[in-house]
C-alpha cells in the first residue's frame, strides 16, 4: 500500500513539473508577444513623427535647417546621416 501511494506521490511531483514548465513557456511566449506589439507601435509613432515633421517642413511651419540641426546632433550613424544630406561625422 505504501508503494502505491509512493508512486502516486512520484506521478503527481512529475505532473506538477510538466505542468510548471508548461507555465514557464506560456510566460515566455506573452512576453515576447507583448515586446513585439510594443517594438511594432514604437516603430509606428516614428513613421507617424517623422510623417508629420516632413509635412510641416513642407507647410513652411518647420524651418529644414532647424530641423536638420537638431538631427546633425541627433544622428551618429553615416547611413542614417545620408539619408538627411548631413555630412559623415569626423572619425576620432
Amino acid at each position: 500500500m505504501a508503494q502505491k501511494l509512493d508512486d502516486k506521490i512520484e506521478d503527481m511531483q512529475e505532473k506538477l513539473k510538466q505542468l510548471k514548465a508548461l507555465k514557464q513557456k506560456q510566460e515566455a511566449r506573452a512576453k515576447a508577444e507583448k515586446s513585439k506589439a510594443e517594438r511594432k507601435a514604437d516603430a509606428r509613432r516614428k513613421i507617424l513623427l517623422g510623417a508629420w515633421v516632413i509635412d510641416a517642413m513642407k507647410k513652411g511651419e518647420m524651418k529644414e535647417p532647424v530641423v536638420k540641426g537638431y538631427l546633425n546632433k541627433f544622428l551618429v550613424k553615416d547611413t542614417e546621416r545620408a539619408l538627411f544630406g548631413l555630412p559623415p561625422l569626423p572619425k576620432p
